[in-house]
């Protein structure tokens, strides 16, 4: 049947929407771990600004969240001067669809206010959700664009949990969402991790609400500035914690490991991670995590497997495996392609890492 509806698709829309509904029906591609990135850029002059238009003249402030939704548009939570949420088309176009001027307000799409949005997400019902980091909230921006409301946090900073409308947060930076749509928030000043159920209660899930490092039980865990977040489809959590630069785990059960960490070299493929900050999980395991002190993107396989997947030293560059440059990238996203999304901070671009298995000259 499947097959049946796409036929019937492709003949009756136009060949760019028929390619966006064969990469969104199809299933997720598989993971190639002997592939590098071939990066290239698909929206930013490089230049700090916040104008929209054509992707190669548009100019973003400082670009941290990212997401790609079903039709391939990639979302970024831009923060800086522009304290908006942008979208970089499938027809090559950035343009604003949320927030106006620093500060905070509920309402019409274009006349919401933001302070330091940061990490985003698509919600099972497409709306996108998004961790206002300065104004201590969580905030949704509905499917049809129309709307921006306050979906957690009284905007004062602190830790408590339960009723969405009375839970405080401080810093939240990372989120993520599960197929039921629960809502998870790296609330990186609490050195915390909390869910935003779809019954609007918040819990701290791991963390004791105090900077450290220990694995163990969730509530006993500790956590030191975790900025991002993602969630398998089994529900195990992933955190990019940033100031213990390492890479941890929290399971089903509850139980909190770290799968990778700082190593001194790169010894055997071994990717040193040095400030980890986003982080993403394909839907086959392997994880994709960007490094904003060295500009690398790093992957990890489920076998625990790191290589650096492309980026060698901070600056600018397109191009494949260790000649690619990034400055600075936060977020990470990916498509059912495989394709990745970057948000590099300080070129003040959006990126786009294509699988590739030739090898950089």
């Amino acid at each position: 049947m499947r097959r049946i509806v796409l036929a019937v698709l492709i003949l009756i829309v136009p060949s760019a929407t028929a390619i966006v509904v064969y990469l969104f029906l199809t299933n997720p591609t598989p993971t190639n771990r002997n592939a590098i990135g071939l990066v290239t850029t698909i929206a930013g002059s490089g230049s700090p600004g916040a104008e929209d238009g054509s992707a190669v003249s548009a100019s973003f402030s400082d670009p941290f969240g990212i997401a790609v939704d079903r039709r391939g548009n990639v979302i970024v939570a831009d923060g800086g001067q522009s304290n908006r949420i942008r979208r970089v088309t499938v027809e090559g176009k950035v343009e604003t669809i949320a927030g106006s001027t620093e500060g905070f307000a509920d309402g019409v799409a274009l006349q919401a206010q933001f302070n330091t949005p940061s990490g985003i997400a698509i919600d099972p019902k497409g709306n996108i959700v998004i961790a206002d980091t300065s104004n201590n909230r969580v905030r949704k921006l509905s499917k049809d664009g129309s709307t921006v409301s306050t979906i957690a946090g009284t905007g004062e900073a602190g830790l408590s949990d339960g009723p969405a409308a009375e839970a405080k947060f401080d810093g939240p930076i990372g989120i993520a969402v599960d197929r039921h749509g629960d809502l998870f928030i790296a609330d990186a000043y609490n050195d915390s991790i909390r869910k935003l159920t779809t019954e609007g209660i918040v819990t701290t899930v791991a963390g004791t609400g105090s900077p450290g490092y220990s694995d163990g039980q969730a509530h006993s865990a500790m956590f030191d500035t975790p900025s991002g977040i993602a969630v398998d489809r089994d529900g195990n959590l992933f955190v990019a914690d940033t100031a213990n630069r390492a890479i941890r785990k929290i399971n089903s059960k509850g139980e909190v490991s770290t799968i990778a960490a700082r190593s001194e070299s790169e010894q055997g493929g071994e990717a040193t991670l040095n400030r980890p900050v986003g982080i993403v999980v394909t839907a086959d395991g392997f994880l994709f995590v960007s490094d904003d002190e060295t500009g690398r993107i790093i992957r990890i396989a489920p076998d625990g497997e790191i290589k650096t997947y492309a980026g060698g030293i901070a600056g600018f560059a397109n191009g494949a495996g260790a000649l690619a440059r990034f400055n600075g990238p936060s977020s990470v996203a990916v498509d059912r392609r495989g394709v990745l999304y970057v948000a590099d901070s300080q070129n003040y671009l959006i990126r786009e890492i294509v699988p590739s298995l030739t090898a950089p000259v």
